[in-house]
């Protein structure tokens, strides 16, 4: 092919870098466009990509895309981008293809073009791109030669070119390179341009380190130049021979360890310390598992120390790894089909040779060539036999459990040939006797056989065997099913396919059983048991088929589990193996699992760090004797040097990806980790992530928001934090992140959020209110004493007025008591007197006499009854009065004998003062006197109507009447006067009507006062 026509000229050894495991991210995990021309890392370690499709942030999860949009001045003002840097804010400065320069406030996620005093777009030249000056310029090449540009204020300086010796005399310091065709440009810290002609032409040059410039010719060849001592000197040759006429670079790097990578048309090159040249990727072959289509373009090394490389055909992340994972079968003949001959165990011979047990029989890999040979012939009917077992003993034969039986094996030369041993049992049970599961040598060479029905002892020397069965009462295999044997001091551990772990004292062969029926603490898991192990602490660790880890601590009584919900790759575990450190390697359906001895905490490999499958084998792990681990799955054998397996140190860096209220995006109200809320903003949404581009399903993080909690809070693998209803006031929310190793991050101050409160809970607010409230008090106070003054007032009111009615009513009874009791009574006293004086001398008059002294006595009695009831509260009833008005109307009309009819109708239940009370009955009982005794008529009708505000009398006769005008004085005396007086003394109306022949009708209304 072409491009091993143009090949290496020196091959630096491969394991340098093997240390780093090739991921390619492309368009489907979210990148814009494959096509990567320049990649950086800001402060924050985001990863940031320039691409012919716009710009793109990545924080191992996601990208987010920035595009050209035509209709928007602050969007980059063109898709195609071959450059980005950032200045010493922070802020990216993208270069377009056509050379202008666009700067992106990562704040508002807009874009502004660099800009001269004209404002017209400032252009850097082709591989003219800005660098940083100082901390507080940029500077770049452009048509119009170097421009320096303040990052503060974006104003922008043509720099002075001076000759060379010039320079030297001035001996200023280089701060930046940049080239022309033929000419390097040097720019001091005196802001001097000096020009270097050379005899080739330059197509790229790196960035000044250690005051050393590299530079790329287009012949391939490789210069460095010393910007101190102004040396030019040839490092190397690219190309082993002359570079086609298409021949560019894009980029040279230098990492932390001093290899430079150097990106070109032909591929990824790159040279360590001395000098010694390896092409890393090359267009169109596939070297590290990695594809590539077309060229390459940039290279860039993160915080990690993870090399990231742009191509055409995508952004290839190299991920630094502390050792190396080489998988078997590799090459274009591997000699088998490990998803076909599933391998199922291993044995280390000499030479890097290992033996392979397969489900089709034996095979030897060849670890340098990376190939596997089939054995055939071994023994009749053998060559496809299922091979459980594989086991070296003491006097170094070699032993293979299998499906016919236990095999002896022997090597001549490359060529294996077997000896069937055969376990003799009961007819119906020989062929599952002679099924050999597992295998392990115990005191004085004896073995120990497992089988699919029962444990077999065996002397090789005497050929003597015995059987022996532990049947429980549950699992479905009826004779003991072994899967799995550990002997150690005596004690023999035997893991069954259903019926759990055995622990068996061979001097007597007692035996103790644990399984999921155990009690308590000894329970175990799952009762298959895969593999059996003894750390260096004395703990059994048992791999169970389903239940994870469960390791039988020193007391072998309690039991610890170690699952997926710990951290284990997956809770189906088939090998266990130990390293030097004592950490644990568990092979399981998902991957390898280093588990750290003393906190027990997992660490996961997949097939993403360079395992040759997810998926391992039963019965397929081994411990070779120069300590590597070999674990069989089904795409191979995975080997590795466990103790080169060295965790990346580095804490892995925490920022914040996404920031939500109500689930509205509101990234660009966060300015400088600050957020200001208003109160009833209070659902918010916080993503973070570790930037350490590790596989993210293995980070794990915690926080607190301060303020509310001082308690971190595990959020396990989950990058959301979730806030709800939290009142008002500061908070600030503090994360931390653990890479895969377990390595925490330094607390990291992700936002600082000020909600703030509602008006009515504000300092001003308050303040407002307590005076309002203070003037309240003192308002309701003073209304309270005058209120209370008022009250007081009003209560001697009361008390004077409640005074002056009872000197009113002991007046009035005074008065009533001298005017009508009084003078009846002295009335009465003449008569009697009178009659005295008469009596015996004129009988009848003496009678008269006396009869008109007790007429007068009963008036007295009756007089005294109406005081006394017009004073007494439980009279103020209206009932009362009409039922008073009711009796004294039928005694008078009784008396004269006159006929009387009687109604009421409407509320009688409402109270009357005395007052009124009083004077409507005498008004009423002057009215039935005046016509009893005067109206001559045979009928009185008295109707009483009541309502809540009125009530109404009227007393009406059938008697001669008289004309108002002319005898309303002699008719009835004072009697009608007396009735308008009382009436007028409470505010009642009194209507009286007569005419002659026809009767006199007395109408008295009075209106019902609250």
């Amino acid at each position: 092919m072409r491009i091993f026509a143009l090949f290496l000229i020196f091959i630096i050894p491969q394991f340098l870098f093997a240390q780093y495991n090739p991921v390619i991210i492309g368009v489907e995990q979210g990148l814009s466009q494959s096509a990567v021309r320049s990649i950086a890392q800001d402060s924050e370690g985001f990863l940031w990509i320039a691409t012919w499709d716009g710009l793109n942030r990545y924080d191992g999860h996601t990208f987010v895309n920035y595009n050209h949009n035509p209709g928007s001045k602050s969007s980059l003002s063109n898709n195609n981008l071959i450059h980005l840097t950032f200045d010493g804010t922070d802020r990216p400065w993208v270069t377009a293809i056509s050379g202008e320069i666009n700067l992106l406030n990562k704040r508002t996620n807009t874009f502004s073009l660099l800009r001269d005093k004209q404002s017209k777009p400032l252009t850097a030249n082709y591989n003219g791109f800005p660098v940083n000056f100082d901390d507080a310029h940029m500077v770049f090449l452009s048509p119009s030669g170097v421009i320096l540009t303040r990052t503060s204020d974006l104003v922008s300086t043509k720099l002075i070119e001076v000759k060379k010796n010039e320079f030297t005399n001035m001996n200023g310091k280089v701060l930046a390179v940049f080239h022309t065709e033929k000419d390097l440009l040097l720019v001091n810290n005196l802001r001097k341009v000096t020009k270097i002609p050379l005899e080739f032409r330059i197509i790229f040059t790196s960035t000044l380190k250690n005051d050393v410039v590299l530079m790329l010719s287009s012949t391939g060849e490789l210069y460095e130049f010393n910007t101190i001592k102004l040396e030019l000197k040839r490092v190397t040759k690219l190309l082993a021979s002359n570079a086609p006429l298409s021949f560019t670079g894009y980029e040279i790097h230098t990492d932390r360890r001093g290899i430079v990578r150097i990106a070109t048309s032909e591929g990824l090159f790159s040279l360590d310390r001395e000098k010694r040249i390896f092409q890393e990727l090359t267009p169109g072959e596939e070297k590290e598992k990695v594809r590539i289509n077309g060229q390459v373009y940039a290279i860039s090394e993160d915080y990690i120390g993870n090399i990231w490389v742009g191509t055409y055909s995508g952004l290839i992340k190299m991920e630094k790894t502390g050792g190396v994972f080489y998988n078997y079968p590799d090459g274009d003949n591997p000699g088998i089909n490990p998803q076909v001959d599933r391998i199922t165990s291993m044995l280390p011979l000499s030479d890097s040779k290992c033996l392979t047990g397969t489900t089709h029989g034996f095979y030897t890999l060849d670890e340098k060539s990376g190939r596997f040979r089939k054995h055939q012939n071994i023994l009749p009917g053998f060559d496809e036999v299922l091979v459980y077992k594989l086991l070296r003993d003491n006097k170094g034969n070699i032993l293979a459990g299998t499906k016919k039986g236990l095999l002896k094996l022997e090597f001549t030369g490359d060529n294996l040939k077997a000896k069937v041993i055969r376990f003799s049992g009961s007819p119906e049970k020989e062929e599952w006797i002679n099924r050999v599961t597992s295998i392990t040598e115990g005191d004085d060479g004896v073995l120990w056989v497992g089988t699919i029905n029962g444990l077999i002892k065996y002397s090789p020397g005497s050929g003597e065997q015995t059987i022996y069965n532990f049947d429980a009462d549950f699992g479905n295999e009826g004779d003991t099913y072994i899967l799995s044997l550990y002997f150690d001091d005596g004690i023999l551990w035997v893991g069954t396919n259903s019926e759990g772990l055995l622990r068996i004292n061979t001097s007597d062969m007692t035996h103790t059983r644990f399984s999921t029926y155990g009690k308590g603490a000894q329970k175990l898991s799952n009762d298959k048991i895969m593999a059996i192990h003894k750390d260096k602490t004395g703990r059994i660790w048992l791999a169970t088929m389903g239940g994870g880890i469960n390791i039988l601590e020193l007391n072998s009584i309690n039991v610890k589990i170690i699952s997926t919900s710990d951290g284990l790759a997956n809770n189906s575990v088939y090998g266990i193996l130990e390293d030097k450190p004592g950490n644990i390697w568990v092979s399981t359906n998902k991957g390898l699992s280093r588990i750290d001895s003393h906190t027990l905490k997992p660490r996961n490999y997949t097939h993403s760090d360079g395992l040759v499958s997810n998926g391992y084998n039963q019965f397929s792990y081994l411990k070779g004797r120069d300590g590597k681990f070999y674990f069989g799955g089904s795409g191979g054998i995975t080997v590795f040097d466990p103790e080169k397996m060295i965790p990346n140190p580095v804490k892995p860096k925490v920022a914040l990806t996404d920031f939500r209220i109500f689930n509205n995006p509101s990234l660009e109200r966060i300015i400088n980790k600050e957020v200001e809320l208003d109160y009833d903003e209070n659902f918010l949404s916080f993503e973070m992530a570790a930037l350490n581009f590790e596989d993210p399903a293995y980070n794990e993080y915690q926080w607190k928001l301060e303020g509310l909690t001082d308690q971190w809070v595990h959020a396990g693998k989950r990058r959301t934090v979730d806030v709800s209803n939290i009142a008002p006031g500061s908070y600030q929310l503090i994360v931390k992140a653990a890479n895969r190793e377990g390595v925490w991050s330094e607390e990291t101050l992700l936002a600082k959020i000020e909600v703030i409160p509602p008006f009515w809970k504000t300092a001003w607010f308050a303040i407002l209110a307590t005076l309002l409230m203070l003037s309240l008090v003192v308002f309701i106070s003073v209304i309270t004493v005058r209120r209370k003054m008022k009250r007081e007032i009003e209560e001697l009111e009361r008390e004077k007025m409640i005074l002056m009615e009872r000197n009113k009513t002991r007046d009035r009874i005074a008065r009533d008591l001298h005017d009508d009791l009084a003078s009846t009574v002295s009335g009465a006293g003449l008569y009697m007197q009178s009659a005295t004086s008469v009596l015996g001398e004129d009988e009848e008059a003496a009678m008269t006499m006396i009869k008109k002294s007790a007429s007068l006595l009963q008036e007295a009695e009756q007089a005294m009854r109406d005081i006394v009831w017009s004073v007494s509260p439980e009279y103020d009833s209206i009932e009362n009065l009409v039922l008073r008005i009711r009796l004294l109307t039928r005694e008078l009309c009784e008396a004269a004998g006159i006929s009387f009819e009687f109604s009421k109708s409407g509320e009688f239940s409402l109270m009357l003062r005395d007052e009124i009370r009083r004077n409507l009955y005498l008004s009423t009982k002057e009215a039935v006197m005046n016509a009893v005794k005067h109206s001559g008529g045979n009928k009185i009708v008295v109707t009483i109507d009541s309502s809540s505000d009125a009530i109404s009398i009227m007393v009406r006769d059938n008697g001669t009447g008289f004309r108002m005008e002319t005898k309303a004085e002699k008719l009835g005396g004072n009697g009608l006067k007396n009735i308008r007086k009382r009436c007028d003394e409470i505010g009642a109306k009194a209507e009286i009507t007569s005419t002659e022949g026809t009767g006199t009708t007395v109408l008295i209304d009075y209106k019902i006062k609250n």
